[in-house]
């Protein structure tokens, strides 16, 4: 295997479909990248080096990297943040921000080799109908409705014991290394500590990787 691959399969935190990805790397067609970032601030941090270094690795391998600046979402913000709210800023303080995130980033890529693009290019243009639509398909997190039902007596279970109680692990060693990979969600919710103790009072929507989902309720 090629050592650059071998490297960005070790930094990634997850590949859905790491055959998928083999076959496209050996296809010899040129792929794109895309990788986003909300001007919410005035740098880059030391974080974003992993991914853009995994990107120049790509870049010098042939392909094409784009960098989406979320212009567009910065000015909305971010409700969801777990200490205080990400404020709205104007079109100015992004764009500001934008200049100075490609800047930085470009002193990893290769700045000639990098299409820039802004989210406002395309979000601008939306109605309500379209704002509308969108919200729907996120709000349901992609979650199907036939998802199968596990019924558990026990009020509270290690998030290790679940995974194999509901099928998605043989042991509680893989069950380890799928919440070690960032796999697991429960509720939407990425999973990141095996020690965690889940408590059914509610239902919970358990899932793995794209495609694998199961409804656990409290059977009493």
């Amino acid at each position: 295997m090629n050592d650059n691959i071998k490297i960005i399969k070790r930094k990634a935190v997850q590949i859905f479909s790491e055959e998928e990805f083999d076959k496209k790397i050996k296809s010899g067609k040129k792929l794109v990248i895309k990788f986003g970032a909300d001007p919410s601030r005035p740098d880059l941090h030391i974080g974003h080096s992993v991914p853009l270094r995994v990107l120049k690795q790509l870049q010098d391998m042939g392909h094409e990297i784009v960098f989406v600046i979320g212009d567009f979402t910065a000015m909305i913000g971010d409700p969801s943040g777990k200490s205080k709210t990400r404020p709205s800023l104007t079109f100015e303080e992004t764009r500001k921000s934008a200049e100075t995130y490609l800047e930085q980033a470009t002193k990893i890529l290769d700045k000639e080799k990098t299409k820039i693009v802004f989210n406002s290019e395309w979000l601008n243009k939306m109605n309500f109908e379209d704002v509308k639509e969108r919200y729907l398909k996120i709000a349901g997190g992609g979650i199907p409705q036939d998802i199968p039902v596990i019924e558990v007596s026990e009020e509270k279970m290690n998030i290790c014991d679940l995974l194999v109680k509901v099928g998605f692990a043989n042991s509680k060693g893989e069950a380890k290394r799928m919440i070690a990979g960032n796999g697991v969600k429960i509720n939407s919710v990425v999973e990141t500590n095996v020690q965690d103790i889940i408590s059914f009072e509610e239902e919970k929507i358990i899932q793995f990787g794209k495609n694998r989902f199961v409804k656990v309720l409290f059977n009493n």
